[in-house]
């Protein structure tokens, strides 16, 4: 059993604080102990006074030397041998989970809580064997980080927490921060459950939440993220390298990086709206990943007009254009992510998009990404664009690849068609109103979003 002796001038604080919750329900069941030691009880005066003015002046009062280390004495006395001490300070080093997992081997913990303006430097030189801080600044009293630290200790002790996976795969624990939280309902104002964590597939869950971890580690903290970077090039260097199978990776544009095709449905609307033409759902939702000159023969099956049908695309990339220069055209969630992995992994990075080179561009680089890809290819560039492979053998061709060596993310059935039909393996992507269409070719798997693309990509040769 885990010992917390905690060297104290409010004994009644510390209890109250950790016999309370998980900790309480562990000390009822003799999981750890908790044995708060009032310093006051080892004064040798009426009033039991442990504190007295600085030598050599100064603010505030000092606590005696004498009372801490009969205090000390008590406990060591009774267990019999010398435990390890900490004196809480902000002077100490800061406390990680690192020590944690430390403290968490020792039977008996001594925490000496500190007052006033501090503690007589000579007991401490006698009895403490390690100064620990919870963080740059003052509080008036050691107590609270001391039940911080017990805290964090005692839920690493074999049978305190419900779920032993809880203390090994939390914040901290592989040097990362933990994965974001979901619970009931599925779709909270407005805001959707990661399709992943719905999935019930096990090894996909894991993956998603380690891309998830990384992220949000490198977001808020970049001195861990730092330390993660490190360790996996070691690791990396200790093990076989391994012959790299993929060394190239496309992305559709418009509905798989950039959140628009629900935009562009939208304008087509208006468009159509202006000239009192009606257009139904189920043809816009047919158009999803269509290339210009397809959409443009349906639309003039459905106006017999030439004129009509060229002024009717020149409204809808007209407002197309101005949800675009007005910010309202979002890339999809971890796509900018995404694409930084490609670069760090030292892959080709492409795209393949159906649109036009110009407003393709456009799209691009209102979100500071043209930049990024190493090729590019439009549907402007080809004679049949998607579900024809036409754009996915220019984009191979440009980047000097194999179809076997690069690996494609599409949003649309005819996305993953055009991929499929030029041979390269595919990730289905698909707009989360259309999670449950299925295009006819075979493709390597669906996600619900990029962080599960994140996990497919780091986790290959």
């Amino acid at each position: 059993m885990n010992r917390y002796h905690v060297l104290t001038l409010f004994p009644e604080m510390i209890e109250n604080g950790l016999k309370t919750s998980i900790t309480g329900r562990a000390i009822e069941q003799q999981l750890i102990g908790l044995n708060a030691v009032n310093i006051r009880d080892f004064a040798d005066n009426k009033h039991n006074k442990v504190d007295d003015y600085p030598y050599g002046g100064g603010a505030g009062m000092v606590m005696q030397a004498e009372p801490v280390y009969r205090a000390w004495e008590s406990v060591t006395g009774k267990i019999g041998r010398k435990a390890r001490t900490i004196y809480v300070t902000p002077q100490g080093a800061v406390f990680n989970q690192k020590m944690a997992e430390e403290l968490a081997k020792e039977e008996d913990v001594i925490f000496l809580c500190g007052h006033y303006e501090g503690v007589d430097e000579r007991v401490l030189e006698e009895i403490v064997t390690d100064y620990v801080s919870i963080g740059d600044y003052v509080l008036t009293g050691g107590e609270f980080p001391a039940m911080v630290m017990i805290d964090a200790v005692s839920r690493l002790v074999p049978g305190v927490l419900n779920n032993e996976d809880s203390a090994e795969f939390e914040s901290f624990q592989d040097g990362l921060l933990e994965y974001p939280q979901y619970s009931r309902p599925e779709i909270w104002h407005e805001k959707e459950v990661p399709p992943v964590l719905l999935s019930g597939n096990h090894t996909h869950i894991e993956g998603w939440r380690q891309e998830l971890s990384i992220l949000r580690t490198r977001e808020r903290r970049p001195d861990l993220y730092d330390a993660y970077l490190q360790a996996e090039e070691e690791r990396i260097m200790e093990g076989k390298q391994k012959r790299r199978r993929f060394r190239g990776v496309i992305f559709d544009m418009d509905g798989c990086l950039v959140d628009s095709e629900r935009v562009y449905a939208q304008c087509w609307q208006r468009a159509f709206d202006e000239k009192g033409i009606p257009l139904s759902p189920e043809i816009l939702h047919g158009w999803n990943g269509l290339g210009r000159n397809e959409i443009n023969g349906q639309i003039l099956q459905l106006t017999g007009n030439e004129a009509l049908t060229e002024e009717l695309g020149e409204t809808m990339r007209r407002f197309v254009a101005e949800e675009r220069d007005n910010g309202r055209i979002p890339l999809r969630p971890y796509a900018r992510e995404i694409l930084m992995l490609v670069r760090e992994k030292g892959l080709k990075l492409g795209l393949a998009s159906s649109t036009v080179k110009e407003r393709a561009e456009l799209m691009l680089n209102s979100h500071g990404l043209l930049e990024l890809f190493d090729f590019t290819t439009f549907g402007s560039e080809v004679a049949h664009t998607k579900p024809a492979p036409d754009i996915y053998r220019l984009a191979l061709k440009k980047a000097g690849l194999k179809a076997s060596e690069a690996i494609a993310f599409e949003d649309s059935i005819s996305g993953v068609t055009a991929a499929r039909r030029a041979g390269i393996r595919t990730v289905y992507i698909p707009q989360p109103d259309r999670r449950k269409e299925e295009p006819e070719m075979n493709y390597y798997r669906k996600i619900g979003d990029f962080a599960e693309g994140m996990a497919i990509l780091r986790a290959m040769p």
